[in-house]
């Protein structure tokens, strides 16, 4: 499930252009997450890997 809203996060960006801005608040949403680090790691992989390629 977790996946799956990372790759639709993906998508959504790729659409929307999110800025720089965006992009810090995504990560300090990830970072206020309470999920053990690993898991953080993963998406926050997951959404770089997505924004890079914008």
């Amino acid at each position: 499930m977790l996946g799956f809203s990372v790759v639709k996060t993906c998508e959504l960006s790729k659409l929307q252009r999110k800025s720089k801005y965006q992009e810090k608040i995504i990560k300090l949403l990830i970072d206020n997450l309470d999920m053990n680090n690993d898991l953080k790691q993963i998406i926050r992989k997951g959404i770089e890997k997505c924004t890079s390629t914008l």
